[in-house]
């Protein structure tokens, strides 16, 4: 029999470790289960290891990824606040990039609210 599975993490990411437990947690889980379909939401901040984090989850990912991400808003004056979200899939449904296609634009047009509002989508195929 086919097995299938679809996993969402959305960590908080408020602790230090948060990010690397994503990438660990991620990488033992496809050691299991290497079929699954993973899907990692992370938020759009100033930090570094949420800039770090698609490129990280790139290398874990040898049979095929999608990574979708919405900028709506922009940080504060001081760099805080929440800019928009990212999703990151490991082993991606193969209709997933042109339905997202179709869609983010105009969520963009919908939810932004700021001029450059504007959304990444990029996919390596299996």
């Amino acid at each position: 029999p086919t097995r299938r599975g679809a996993v969402l993490i959305d960590p908080s990411y408020e602790g230090h470790g948060d990010y690397a437990r994503v990438v660990a947690t991620l990488r033992d889980a496809l050691a299991r289960f290497a079929e699954g379909v993973y899907m990692v939401w992370y938020p759009q901040v100033q930090k570094v290891e949420a800039a770090e984090l698609p490129r990280r989850l790139e290398a874990l990912a040898p049979k095929g990824w999608l990574h979708a991400r919405l900028t709506v808003a922009r940080a504060d004056a001081k760099g805080f606040g929440l800019a928009g979200s990212g999703m990151f899939v490991i082993n991606p449904p193969y209709t997933l990039h042109d339905t997202l296609a179709a869609v983010l634009p105009w969520l963009v047009s919908v939810l932004g609210q700021v001029e450059g509002a504007n959304f990444l989508l990029d996919q390596k195929a299996a």
